[in-house]
């Protein structure tokens, strides 16, 4: 009798073609996004996991006078629309794609819908973007994503890596100033958390107490330096130093018990003492 199921050699096979079906699916679905006009309404039309082909409306789109700049910006006459997002105050006469999500018109630059209110149209550029994440500036600001900014220097401000930028003065986390850093030595650890020579950051809130030589990232949103363990720019307090580990199920423990966060939420179980003897039967 042959078996109801097939041999580990058919079972790879057909994951191999389930593999390649999902990405059929997905690289036709999503090549389906776009505009289209049904019954003198203006719909965005994209597809999704959970819901298949979705359509939804576009606001106060006109019918009659609608484009489709391309499969995801379009314009009427008055309106100006990133897929199914109205967007205010953008001209639709002169709104020109650039690299996706990033378009402009006359007056500004706009990423995913969201203006950047760009102080100098004719000196911006862009100076890195990876997928929906840019850096650019003009001859007064620069930009990180849709937040304008200002920085100390901005004729050699520069992109470092995809998270951070430096004018060569300071350090531009994300788009926010880290103040008293120094570009010459400072290191992206991992986890969020970053360091110069003289202090450490999770994210742009300083590490208080931490020791820059020593700090390093151990996993999980925990780091350690020569004397504590930290949870985000938290020290926690009720660890153990010498045994605190990341187990191997990704579970912050220490001989005393496990932590979620900065606090210790189990602690180790204690052995049940054996019950007293009663008086009776000792004699």
């Amino acid at each position: 009798m042959k078996p109801l199921f097939s041999t580990s050699r058919n079972a790879s096979h057909t994951l191999v073609g389930i593999f390649l079906l999902a990405i059929f699916l997905l690289t036709t679905s999503c090549g389906n996004d776009g505009f289209k006009i049904e019954n003198g309404k203006v719909y965005y039309s994209y597809w999704t996991f959970s819901f298949g082909q979705r359509n939804d409306e576009l606001p106060d789109a006109d019918p009659n006078t609608f484009k489709e700049v391309n499969n995801w910006l379009g314009r009427d006459a008055r309106h100006v629309y990133f897929k199914d997002r109205l967007v205010h105050g953008a001209d639709p006469a002169t709104v020109v794609a650039e690299k996706y999500p990033l378009f402009r018109d006359k007056n500004d630059y706009y990423i995913q819908g969201a203006p950047l209110h760009v102080a100098d149209m004719k000196s911006f550029k862009v100076l890195r973007q990876i997928e929906n994440d840019i850096w650019a500036k003009d001859s007064r600001y620069a930009y990180y994503d849709s937040t304008r900014f200002a920085v100390d220097d901005i004729k050699n401000f520069k992109v470092v890596e995809w998270n951070y930028a430096t004018d060569g003065i300071h350090i531009y986390l994300y788009g926010k100033k880290l103040a008293d850093s120094d570009p010459d030595t400072f290191q992206d650890l991992g986890g969020c958390y970053y360091r110069d020579k003289a202090r450490v950051w999770f994210l742009e809130r300083p590490v208080v107490g931490a020791d820059p030589a020593t700090f390093q990232f151990i996993g999980h949103g925990y780091a350690k330096d020569k004397a504590h363990i930290y949870y985000d720019e938290l020290i926690v307090t009720d660890a153990d130093y010498a045994t605190f580990i990341i187990d191997e199920y990704g579970d912050a423990r220490d001989k005393n018990g496990r932590f979620a966060g900065e606090k210790r939420f189990e602690d180790v179980p204690v052995s049940e003492a054996p019950e007293p003897v009663p008086e009776s039967e000792l004699k």
